[in-house]
């Protein structure tokens, strides 16, 4: 008994991508929609010594790196500052009153999505036990802001570690 061939019909259904963020549509709208909202634009660049937000109890490094280290009392991983009573209210703020902030050197940029991403490097932790860089955006997490005249030696110092990546969220 022979059998009736059917003959095979192929069907390609379209995906559309996101050049930027490489989604997925299943529209060419839906692409070009996301497409169309662009990447934000750098609001720094790889080398700029850079501050964040504060919050550090204790660093490992160069104090040198650290933005207000008169808030410490005891070097190490003693968070120390939290002991102290804060000057504004009870108990610790996380504000540069009561915890430490660090320099950062910008080693990278790169994009995730439709957002810059920095990523940033910081001497004042050496990574043994706490993480020395982390990356971050130019809205919704630390925005880093540029330090118009940073000491000569933060330059200096950084050389050794441009074109290194993150591998955390600062």
């Amino acid at each position: 008994m022979a059998s009736a061939k059917r003959p095979l019909k192929v069907e390609r259904p379209s995906i559309f991508r996101c050049p930027v963020c490489k989604s997925d549509y299943k529209t060419l709208k839906g692409a070009e929609m996301c497409m169309a909202q662009g990447v934000d634009q750098p609001i720094v660049k790889v080398g700029d010594i850079v501050i964040t937000d504060y919050g550090y109890g204790w660093f490992d490094g160069d104090i040198r790196w650290v933005i207000n280290p008169k808030v410490l009392t005891v070097p190490g991983p003693t968070p120390s500052p939290a002991a102290r009573p804060c000057p504004k209210k009870k108990g610790n703020c996380f504000d540069s009153c009561c915890t430490m902030g660090f320099y950062y050197v910008v080693t990278a940029i790169d994009h995730s999505g439709h957002r810059t991403r920095y990523h940033l490097f910081t001497k004042a932790m050496t990574g043994k036990d706490r993480p020395k860089s982390g990356w971050t955006y130019n809205e919704g997490h630390c925005r880093p802001e540029l330090v118009k005249k940073p000491a000569k030696f933060l330059g200096k110092d950084s050389a050794d570690l441009i074109g290194q990546k993150a591998e955390y969220l600062l």
